[in-house]
């Protein structure tokens, strides 16, 4: 009797010790908090819209730097390729005659960079790869048919969103509409097998899907269509779906809550109105809920429409307003304002019409081009330093030549 007792503690014990050394699954509840290298790095998603992605991991900053992956470390700045090889010169002279390369940093046109539990995820047009975040091993994960429209590494899981639709609406006949359609997928990372499963997909509908980005339980998909955009909101604790409508450009979210502006009803009923700048000016974001359930009006207007959070600032730009020449290029300003939505200050960073990337705790990301070259780097400001009257931006990827 003592010999099973025994005998059933060390299993028990054995078990036990196995249970606590393994990873938790995809399927766990991780809660509605953001978990760093488990969670989707939402502060970054726009990234990937501008065609600058930007990762981080606990050690190092991430992104696309003339095709190829660079890494800078957080402690001493250096900015490299991200290739161990040692005799690799990570340009052209890596190149092979199909326009691949040797070099394991370079991707050539890179639409997105995701970092999860140490390794990067890393989308071009029609393939994505698995790195180690060293630069010591790559894979490739995915060889597509279909142009991969976005990606995403969200708590075990790969994202990737497709469309059969590459022309304007307005191009397609009805007829052509029909077997015509969208859809979200998702790949498991730790059982690998190459086999997605749809989440989400919509037929005879025209639409896109080029941004998303996820928080918490909560995976949320921004599509464009005919009608009317809307947020596609998917629930990972029972797999259903929601829709967050009306939105007008990208939400973000702040401190826990998802922060979004409205479409002015003004503009849904003349979508061509001539004073849109001024309709705008009087629209406020909205506080919300993670499910989009608002809160309260806030006194952010829309004519700083872009915005970006974390988990203790908002950044909004008046991107759009000099895109579209409501305002001259001199006039271009990111505001920021605490978690609460109080205004901290303004920032010109003289930046014209190159658009931001997005913020972390430390810095927040955005491109510019050099007036002396015409090449276009990404900078970043110090956000610790927003109390300096002299604070300016500063490069922080840049190429090795």
């Amino acid at each position: 009797m003592k010999k099973l007792l025994s005998i059933g503690v060390i299993l028990s014990l054995l078990l036990a010790m196995l249970t606590g050394c393994q990873s938790p699954g995809p399927e766990q509840d991780l809660g509605d908090k953001f978990i760093f290298g488990e969670d989707n790095q939402y502060y970054f998603y726009l990234s990937g819209l501008f065609g600058k992605p930007i990762a981080e991991s606990e050690t190092s900053y991430y992104a696309s730097v003339d095709g190829y992956v660079y890494t800078r470390d957080k402690k001493t700045g250096e900015c490299t390729p991200l290739c161990n090889k040692p005799d690799c010169t990570h340009d052209e002279r890596e190149l092979n005659s199909d326009g691949s390369s040797t070099c394991n940093a370079y991707f050539g046109a890179i639409r997105q960079i995701s970092y999860y539990k140490g390794k990067l995820y890393v989308s071009s047009t029609y393939e994505l790869y698995e790195m180690d975040a060293s630069g010591s091993t790559r894979k490739k994960l995915i060889e597509s048919k279909e142009y991969i429209s976005a990606s995403m590494v969200h708590r075990g899981y790969l994202y990737l969103t497709f469309s059969d639709y590459h022309m304007a609406s307005e191009e397609y006949a009805e007829e052509e509409l029909k077997d015509l359609s969208y859809r979200i997928e998702r790949y498991r990372l730790n059982q690998w097998d190459g086999k997605p499963e749809v989440v989400y997909r919509k037929t005879g509908e025209w639409g896109q899907l080029h941004t998303m980005f996820a928080y918490g339980n909560r995976v949320y998909f921004d599509i464009t269509a005919a009608e009317t955009s809307r947020i596609m909101l998917y629930h990972l604790a029972d797999n259903s779906l929601s829709e967050i409508s009306g939105i007008s450009g990208y939400p973000c979210v702040v401190d826990g809550n998802l922060l979004y502006f409205e479409q002015p009803e003004e503009l849904i009923k003349n979508p061509n109105a001539e004073n849109i700048s001024e309709i705008q000016a009087k629209n406020m974001a909205i506080l919300a809920e993670l499910d989009g359930t608002p809160i309260q009006e806030t006194q952010m207007s829309q004519t700083y429409s872009r915005i970006f959070g974390n988990k203790e600032l908002v950044a909004a730009d008046n991107y759009l307003e000099v895109v579209f020449e409501e305002i001259p290029k001199e006039k271009r300003g990111i505001r920021f304002f605490d978690k609460d939505l109080n205004f901290i200050r303004e920032v010109n960073l003289k930046n014209g019409t190159m658009p931001s990337l997005g913020m972390n705790e430390d810095y927040f990301f955005y491109m510019k081009r050099l007036e002396e070259t015409d090449e276009v780097q990404i900078w970043a400001l110090d956000l610790h330093k927003l109390d300096d009257p002299d604070l300016k931006g500063e490069p922080f990827f840049v190429s090795e030549e």
